[in-house]
């Protein structure tokens, strides 16, 4: 049981649950995803006050025992000072570790990720996002996004339409080679232009900046 493979969290102390359960990672596992599965789909705000009450002291006691440090100080701040005040922090808090188990816990078809790019700044803020999730390789032109596209298995291309290249013909080559594509635009603006650019009359896939990781999770969702 001691041999099981721990994902690496942002919002939860793999030391801390580990320690409540004796080491024991294949139960820590299986607690990690019931408490998933049982607040996954939790709308705070269409409880009653009672209810709203026994969730907070139902994640309180969890979060601590699980090392969801940060969820497990807010829940019980407000449990023991009746303040709601600090509920969206405990949304906030909540949903980001609802997503991060659920991205480490559920299978995902995506693996890889090419970013066609050719601003440093925006690649450099796009590998810290996904960085630790995907995958990531990165083309700054037509040549390398091919070369990348033939000899790698690429599930998904992060495509900036604001870049000297042929953004027609880029995106041909890619659906050529079975790839997916999110576009990534400055601004809402961007839309009309990308239709007549690439002439799609079905639903696009875009961003527009700044990068979130829920953005680009949201995005992802859709594929």
């Amino acid at each position: 049981m001691n041999d099981v493979t721990l994902p690496c969290f942002k919002y939860i102390d793999t030391d801390i649950g580990l320690k409540y359960l004796n080491n024991n990672r294949e139960l820590y596992l299986k607690i990690l995803r019931n408490f998933l599965n049982r607040y996954s789909d939790l709308d705070l705000k269409l409880l009653e006050d009672g209810e709203l009450k026994d969730a907070i002291h139902s994640i309180k006691g969890l979060s601590s025992t699980l090392g969801m440090v940060t969820l497990s100080r807010v829940a019980t701040t407000i449990h023991d000072t009746k303040d709601m005040g600090m509920l969206p922090e405990f949304r906030d808090i909540l949903s980001l570790t609802i997503d991060e188990l659920r991205f480490h816990l559920e299978e995902s078809s995506i693996k890889s990720i090419l970013l066609i790019d050719d601003k440093i700044v925006d690649i450099d803020i796009l590998i810290e996002l996904l960085g630790d999730r995907y995958d990531i390789a990165v083309a700054l032109d037509e040549r390398g996004a091919l070369e990348i596209l033939d000899s790698e298995e690429i599930s998904v291309v992060l495509f900036d339409i604001d870049t000297a290249l042929d953004i027609e013909r880029v995106y041909i080559d890619i659906i050529e080679r079975g790839a997916t594509t999110i576009f990534i635009l400055e601004d809402d603006s961007g839309v009309d232009r990308l239709k007549r650019l690439i002439y799609e009359d079905r639903e696009i896939n875009y961003i527009v900046k700044p990068f979130t990781l829920k953005k680009i999770e949201e995005s992802l969702s859709k594929i």
